[in-house]
């Protein structure tokens, strides 16, 4: 068997979870960055090669290409245009109003000024002590 017909990586002992109709194998084969075999350990011998990295799960459990790139598009879309109050650029309750008021110049007649992301714990004092003009 040639080496483009050999797995670069085995995982066997598992299990591994692969979500699809057969939700848990003990062995995974992948080629440049692909699985390209899922089952019984024992069957994915015919893959491994002199080069291939075998790793024995020892019973661990395997999460094969587990990645979250969760992202609400539409809400980070509208946030590009939001008025970021995070602690980042905000540090207390008077710069709050400042970015706030700097946004409120520059707003058409009628604009809705959005954002958010102002925390309690990122001021320095209450709101309640600032409106008195301290």
């Amino acid at each position: 068997m040639g080496s483009q017909l050999h797995a670069d990586l085995i995982l066997y002992n598992g299990p591994i979870y692969t979500a699809y109709g057969q939700p848990y194998v003990d062995g995974l084969a992948v080629r440049q960055g692909r699985i390209v075999a899922v089952g019984d350990s024992s069957a994915l011998e015919g893959l491994r090669g002199a080069d291939t990295r075998a790793i024995d799960l020892e019973g661990r459990l395997a999460l094969p290409a587990f990645n979250d790139c969760h992202l609400h598009m539409a809400m980070f879309g509208r946030s590009l245009s939001e008025l970021d109050l995070g602690s980042q650029h905000v540090r207390s309750i008077r710069e709050a109003l400042d970015e706030i008021r700097k946004r409120a110049a520059a707003a058409k007649p009628g604009e809705w000024i959005t954002g958010g992301a102002l925390r309690s714990c990122q001021v320095r004092r209450k709101a309640t002590s600032y409106y008195g003009g301290t």
